[in-house]
């Protein structure tokens, strides 16, 4: 009764941590179950000292151990948590001894907190929210979460610029002085980091911006009551795939110039392109780019455990492409080139035993 009550005290935690997150702003002193959270002996880690990360130089697997995953996805039906539905049932198929699950989950900031206190495995999440947690800036400030290690880069979330096709909007620049969405409330950040990265513009200073969800802003861009939407997710998304049935939109393209400026800003950020005939009426590819999709777990989740996961996903991603598109998007070739914070022993272990492998055939010839 006592570690029912104690569990159940903590997932309520973890439900007031990650709403406090998904706020515009985090004020400390208004929120008592946020340092509640952070006191509980299994909160996260905010001491370095307190996080060793696991020697794997003698791991020995044994596939006959049993490992319970659950992975922190997103909200039932949305695209992070079919993703991790198809992670799921791919793993398990591959190596029936890990018993894993799909948790629906209030998206990122929800997933941080779970796998900071360890109470879920496996977290999917944006890449600058989890480096965010990990150094403690931002909505993290004064709180970082230490114990936070990568697996892998899987799917993007690409920067798309949508404008009236009759609009004098040519480039990023000429959107200063203008009305624009800047995505949903729960994603602050991204679309005021490409425009202070690139152009040095400050929303209320240089621009309008006002953050509505993908269908109000489709609608307002449609009805003329703002003269851009940007938006920040997978493409194409139905709500300007709609729209531009409807109405005659364009995309504007991120310049390479353009780009090598965001992504100096933005360390994690990657070039990324929309293809022509993804929406109505853009025959054209649209240059963009990508802010990458990271699975991430806590230091001491079991090495082995996570090098089976690891194993399993990158051995079976053509299996992962049948189910979900999205989920098909795990390249071995690019899974670790956006990661900035340390990657779990497990997973590195298997990716040092494929670029070994790749050696030895030749691979680097």
């Amino acid at each position: 009764m006592r570690r029912r009550r104690k569990k159940m005290r903590l997932k309520k935690i973890i439900a007031l941590f990650a709403a406090a997150l998904t706020a515009s702003s985090l004020v400390l002193s208004g929120c008592g179950d946020v340092v509640e959270f952070l006191n509980t002996p299994a909160g996260m880690k905010t001491d370095a000292s307190e996080v060793v990360d696991q020697d794997v130089t003698n791991l020995e697997v044994n596939y006959d151990n049993k490992y319970h995953i659950a992975i922190a996805s997103g909200a039932s039906g949305g695209a992070y948590y079919m993703v991790g539905t198809a992670l799921a049932q791919v793993m398990q198929q591959a190596d029936p001894n890990l018993i894993c699950s799909s948790e629906s989950t209030g998206g990122t900031n929800e997933n941080l907190a779970l796998i900071s206190s360890e109470e879920s495995q496996i977290g999917m999440g944006m890449a600058d929210d989890i480096v965010d947690a990990y150094e403690g800036n931002m909505d993290f400030e004064g709180m970082p979460a230490v114990n936070l290690r990568a697996i892998t880069a899987g799917q993007t979330n690409t920067f798309q610029i949508f404008v009236r096709k009759d609009s004098d909007i040519q480039t990023l620049e000429d959107l200063k002085g203008k009305n624009i969405s800047l995505g949903p409330s729960g994603a602050p950040y991204f679309v005021p980091k490409l425009l202070r990265s690139i152009c040095g513009y400050e929303n209320g200073k240089d621009y309008n911006g006002q953050y509505l969800a993908h269908d109000q802003a489709a609608d307002a861009l449609s009805d003329g009551n703002i003269d851009a939407a940007i938006a920040c997710l997978a493409y194409p998304a139905s709500a300007f795939a709609n729209l531009a049935f409807t109405k005659e939109v364009r995309l504007i393209p991120i310049s390479d110039e353009q780009a090598e400026k965001a992504m100096a800003a933005n360390p994690t950020w990657v070039r990324g392109n929309i293809p022509g005939g993804t929406y109505n009426g853009n025959d054209a590819d649209s240059p963009s780019l990508d802010i990458p999709v990271w699975l991430f777990t806590y230091a001491d989740l079991d090495a082995e455990a996570v090098y089976r996961c690891t194993k399993a996903i990158f051995e079976n991603v053509d299996k992962l492409a049948v189910i979900n598109a999205q989920a098909g998007k795990y390249n071995l070739e690019t899974a670790t080139d956006s990661i900035t914070i340390p990657i779990h022993p497990g997973a590195q272990k298997y990716f040092d035993e494929m670029a070994e492998a790749k050696l030895s055939k030749g691979g680097n010839e």
